[in-house]
């Protein structure tokens, strides 16, 4: 399992500071949010470029945007997949593509059908507060191989408050053999400045040594 990070988790920040996050939390990569605008894909000081240190794993795309032109390009410039939530429409793009679903076992059923029949994939986003722990196991079973991504809502970048529903889950993940990426994401109403503080300034985090490795990562310039 591959930890990552939500932009979703820093609105408002530069590409340095995100980028400055990841490498401070060893993160694996960033997931790029509906939140977050590509106003252009050459717009350097906006956009990451292709080959730097800290990668986009995956683009989300907007509700009933499955033909959004700009991130499309977006995510096949830094070679990233793409999270759909549409899948009415075609999707002109080459790369892998996931559809999201919720935490409803017949939304996750579909989703996998649809994943099948157009040799794709298939994302979850999981809100644990509200995840019924009993249906952990069903939903996994449909997801099966074709589950590349999920979206894990926290209250707070290190916690979510439910950590007997959270282990079931990796522990259910960890058995199935699941190797992919997992993005840290705010819940609605999260405190953006706790947030900032944890992912930026905090150093109240993990052992001593890793500690000492994570705080000689240099802070960008505000």
């Amino acid at each position: 399992m591959k930890l990552c990070l939500s932009t979703d988790a820093l609105p408002g920040s530069s590409w340095e500071e995100l980028a400055y996050a990841v490498r401070r939390r060893a993160f694996d990569g960033l997931e790029w949010g509906c939140s977050r605008p590509i106003h252009s894909v050459g717009e350097s000081s906006e956009t990451p470029q292709s080959g730097q240190s800290v990668a986009v794993r995956w683009v989300m795309m907007p509700a009933a945007a499955s033909s959004d032109g700009v991130r499309i390009a977006f995510a096949e410039r830094v070679g990233a997949g793409l999270v759909i939530r549409d899948p009415s429409g075609p999707v002109p793009f080459g790369g892998r593509v996931a559809l999201l679903h919720g935490s409803d076992p017949e939304e996750a059923a579909a989703a996998a059908a649809w994943a099948k029949r157009n040799d794709a994939y298939t994302a979850w986003d999981v809100d644990v507060q509200t995840l019924d722990g009993s249906l952990v196991d069903t939903i996994l079973d449909y997801a099966g191989e074709r589950l590349v991504h999920l979206l894990l809502h926290r209250a707070e970048p290190d916690t979510d408050g439910h950590p007997e529903v959270t282990g079931a889950l990796f522990t259910r993940l960890a058995l199935m053999g699941y190797g992919s990426t997992i993005a840290i994401v705010p819940v609605l109403g999260a405190d953006p400045a706790l947030w900032r503080r944890r992912l930026l300034e905090d150093r109240r985090w993990g052992c001593q040594a890793a500690h000492a490795k994570k705080s000689r990562v240099e802070r960008p310039a505000p």
